[in-house]
């Protein structure tokens, strides 16, 4: 099945939470292009420079799935919690808009574009 779901997205953020490091290691495309909402652009090399993560709960929540062909994007607010290397839990809420490709049978992370929420 070459459908993107919301089933693909869980399997996928089941990864990432697992392990980050092997997470953009396996899934982001060799011309991977990021844009954090820090402003910074990122490239697959400077993601895999990062440290391994400790995420003990990540979704993407109001998730909107768009699909033509090979080519899916995936948007909502994407919610992570991590603990820190002292345990402390640390909640993130961006506004993120992904992009995947299907390569050779995988689902590849192909363009990340976040934002911060201004909460009112």
């Amino acid at each position: 099945n070459n459908s993107f779901t919301a089933e693909t997205m869980k399997e996928i953020l089941d990864e990432y939470k697992a392990d980050s490091k092997a997470f953009f290691t396996n899934r982001l495309s060799d011309d991977f292009r990021g844009f954090p909402a820090d402003g910074k652009i990122q490239n697959k090399e400077g993601v895999l420079k990062g440290d391994k993560q400790n995420i003990i709960s990540t979704e993407i929540q109001q998730l909107v799935i768009s699909q033509s062909g090979d080519l899916a994007t995936t948007s909502g607010i994407h919610q992570t919690v991590r603990a820190d290397k002292d345990g402390n839990q640390k909640t993130t809420r961006i506004l993120a808009t992904y992009t995947w490709q299907r390569r050779n049978g995988k689902w590849m992370f192909l363009a990340s574009h976040q934002n911060n929420i201004v909460e009112k």
